[in-house]
């Protein structure tokens, strides 16, 4: 017979989901023209500008925060949501481990303006962990977004930020016509078993870059292929695992941002961006 209780109870157990260390998670609170735990980044009182605004189009409740690219004099100019306030750099105070930040969002975009969510952990002043999710397809039904966050240390952090906004490289590059809507955002932790015991923690060097790039990584033998991508979401190169050791050529590469996406031999996938300048 099946033993079917044993892995439900695990599955009670290991998986855990948690909205409160994160302000205002479904952005149903606003006393002034952000929502309230967060920074919107050129709203008033710090510009003449409004990018953030309430959305009555809500994944859940009665609220959403979306997130305009707006005309700025004479150029279209994208914003960005913080966590938290300038006086903690944008981080709030955490005391789990989360694997993954989680939310809802519609975009509408023209495939230049990517819709970004970047998420750093820090212990005691030190980045320790990271996670980044990109889109730049127009999505107008919300769809879910899963932020895996990878871990360089066993520590449980004890600051998080996030920030949530249209990647963008210069002033101005913007485009009419774009926004995002996000609603209820939460996090994923994992109870006694610990899953980024195992997961990569990726970073590229330098970033940014002008002629070339490294892959620098906790167990490259995890590594199956690596991919780099451009704004238009091209791949323009694919190295496998043999050849990650070598610097990576970029210096053909125009300059702006672009996305690295890492596959690994245990079918996780880890994305995040540098610049090349």
């Amino acid at each position: 017979m099946k033993k079917i209780i044993p892995f439900a109870l695990l599955f009670l157990i290991t998986a855990n989901f948690s909205f409160g260390q994160i302000p205002n998670p479904s952005f149903e609170n606003w006393t002034g023209p952000q929502p309230d735990g967060w920074r919107a980044y050129w709203n008033s009182p710090f510009s003449p500008y409004t990018f953030e605004t309430i959305s009555t189009n809500a994944h859940n409740g009665s609220k959403a925060v979306k997130s305009d690219i707006v005309l700025t004099g004479p150029i279209y100019n994208p914003s960005g949501l913080y966590s938290a306030s300038e006086a903690t750099g944008f981080y709030f105070p955490v005391s789990i481990k989360p694997t993954k930040l989680k939310g809802w969002y519609i975009l509408q975009t023209n495939g230049l303006d990517t819709f970004t969510v970047n998420v750093t952990m820090k212990y005691q002043g030190a980045v320790i962990g990271q996670g980044e999710f990109t889109s730049n397809t127009t999505n107008l039904n919300y769809s879910e977004f899963i932020n895996y966050i990878n871990y360089s240390s066993s520590s449980t952090p004890d600051s998080m930020k996030i920030v949530i906004t249209f990647n963008h490289r210069d002033v101005g590059s913007g485009h009419a016509g774009s926004y995002f809507i996000v609603d209820d955002l939460s996090l994923s932790q994992t109870i006694g078993l610990d899953e980024n015991q195992n997961t990569l923690f990726v970073q590229i060097s330098p970033n940014p870059a002008t002629s070339a790039i490294e892959i620098k990584t906790s167990n490259t033998d995890k590594i199956q292929s690596f991919e780099l991508i451009n704004s238009f979401g091209q791949v323009l190169k694919t190295i496998q695992n043999s050849a990650l050791t070598e610097p990576i050529d970029i210096s053909n590469f125009e300059n702006g941002v672009y996305y690295y996406r890492l596959f690994t031999t245990d079918d996780f996938i880890q994305t995040g961006k540098f610049i090349k300048n």
